[in-house]
Formats: structure tokens, C-alpha cells, sequence
């Protein structure tokens, strides 16, 4: 039986287009941030990577590995650099909404009987027209979202802000959610204290401190530049009171630029899972709109 005459460049473009849209619902589905060039080149990498399906009585085991590599390498690329922890899990949300995605392909498929389907090597390529495969593109990624608002319990978009954290010539930019019941200032200072989580803003601080900003032992840094930059500071919580690293940030802006002069409190304790990684006071944001 002949085999279908596969175009390459239908093939590429199919395959990049959707795992853009992929990539896009894993992006939306964990609220990780990333820019939409990061997005789009690693869409053109999956693009490229559709050409294995060219290659013949590939082994089923080295297929398994170099599918999971480049899932890992697309992740990698959309969302930067992370703790494996974090990559593996990516990783894994990623290949379930491909699991989705290929599910209802196939339901698309089923209908409308494309001509000249063909399946290899984990890449599907078939004639069909285009208005089909945005649409049904599109409905996949709806439907993904859906999942997503079901099984999410999100806080309101209104009740958090992007803010920018400046340090030594390093930018971190955050999601802060706007706390109306958080008042805790500084007594040394009477700045009002943000509490960041430390695995979003840990780009500031070289290597050699991270291990005494996630353990509070800021004695362990003495004679660096740090020491005289770094101190305790007591909070109180539901369950008590407790010591924080803290430091004064160079610069602190919210979205719109607008500069404020804050105490950052850095928590080795997670904030949220996804939507946002600092807290910050609802008087400091009362400028904005």
C-alpha cells in the first residue's frame, strides 16, 4: 500500500502551531510566567522535531527517550531556568495536555476522516484544511481552560500586582497578591515589609548566601558584603512569632513604575503553588488605578 505524500513544510507548520498552543496551556494551566518569543521558539523547535516522523523502524525505547528529552527541552526553553523539581513537574502537566490534545485530535479525525492521515513515531501529519485545524486547535485549548478554572480556586486578577525587585544590577519581577489585612512595617525603619517567597526572588543573591537566607543563619556570612545588608526580622503569624531574613531593596517598583521604598522579608515557605509569590500591603498599592 503507498504511503501518503507528506509535505514538510505543512508538516513543520502544523506541528509548530500546535505545540505553541501546547506549551500555551501548560503555561496558563501552572500561571507560570513567560514571554511569547520564549513560546513561540520552542514551538519552532517541536516544529522541527516533527520530522522524525520520517524516521523508520525507530526502536521503541529510543523513541520513549528522545520524546521525553525534547518535552524537556521545549519546557526547559518556555519556562527557563527552574529546580528539577519543578521541571519534572512542567514536564508531566505537559505531556497530560498532550495526552488531551491527541485525544481530541483523534475525536476531530474520526468525523471528518481527513485523507491521507499518517502516524509515526508519535507525530500525526494529514491533509487537513487549515479552518479545521485552528478551530479544533482552539477548541482544545478552551477546553483545557475550562479544566483549569474547575480545578483551580483562583484569587481574583484585581487582588494581584506584578512588582520589580532591583538588586545589584539583577531584576526579579513578581506576582504579589494585595493583602488589605497586612500592616506589618519595619520597627527599625517604619517601611512597610513585603513578604517574598525565596525561590522568586533568589536571582539576587550569589549562591554562596542561599543556604543562610533558607535556614536564617546569617552568621554563617559574616565578613561578605552581605552581612551589613542582611538582618532578622520578627513577625507575627497564626502560628506565633518567628525570624525572617530581610534586606532593603535598591529599588522596589509596582506595575506603572511607581517607586516605593520597602523592607523585602524573604520566607523559604511557599506563599501560593501558582498564582503568586509575594504579599504586599494594600497601602502601597493605593496609587494605582
Amino acid at each position: 500500500m503507498n504511503q501518503p505524500t507528506i509535505y514538510l513544510d505543512v508538516l513543520i507548520l502544523i506541528n509548530l502551531f500546535v505545540t505553541y498552543f501546547l506549551l500555551l496551556s501548560t503555561q496558563k494551566l501552572l500561571h507560570i510566567r513567560s514571554s511569547y518569543k520564549r513560546l513561540i521558539f520552542s514551538a519552532s523547535i517541536g516544529g522541527i522535531y516533527s520530522l522524525v516522523i520520517l524516521w523508520e523502524n525507530l526502536p521503541p525505547i529510543l523513541l520513549n527517550i528522545l520524546k521525553l528529552f525534547v518535552a524537556f527541552v521545549l519546557v526547559f526553553i518556555s519556562f527557563g531556568k527552574n529546580s528539577f523539581s519543578k521541571l519534572f513537574k512542567y514536564t508531566l502537566v505537559f505531556y497530560i495536555i498532550n495526552f488531551i490534545y491527541a485525544g481530541f485530535m483523534f475525536a476531530i479525525w474520526y468525523l471528518f476522516a481527513p485523507v491521507g492521515m499518517v502516524y509515526q513515531n508519535g507525530v500525526v501529519y494529514f491533509h487537513i484544511s487549515a479552518i479545521i485545524l485552528a478551530g479544533s486547535t482552539i477548541c482544545a485549548y478552551l477546553i483545557i481552560q475550562a479544566l483549569s478554572f474547575l480545578l483551580h480556586k483562583h484569587v481574583p486578577q484585581n487582588q494581584i500586582i506584578e512588582v520589580t525587585i532591583e538588586c545589584d544590577g539583577k531584576k526579579v519581577l513578581v506576582n504579589a497578591f494585595i493583602d488589605t489585612g497586612n500592616k506589618l512595617t519595619d520597627i527599625l525603619t517604619g517601611l512597610p515589609v513585603v513578604i517574598c517567597q525565596f525561590d522568586q526572588i533568589k536571582e539576587l543573591f550569589p549562591t554562596e548566601i542561599h543556604t543562610a537566607l533558607t535556614t536564617c543563619s546569617l552568621e554563617t556570612i559574616q565578613n561578605t558584603i552581605w552581612q551589613k545588608r542582611l538582618r532578622l526580622l520578627p513577625i507575627s503569624a497564626v502560628t506565633g512569632q518567628s525570624m525572617i531574613p530581610a534586606f532593603h531593596p535598591p529599588e522596589f517598583c509596582l506595575q506603572n513604575n511607581i517607586r516605593k521604598d520597602v523592607i523585602i522579608g524573604i520566607t523559604n515557605q511557599t506563599i501560593s503553588q501558582d498564582d503568586f509569590g509575594a504579599i504586599i500591603s494594600s497601602d502601597l498599592v493605593s496609587q494605582i488605578s
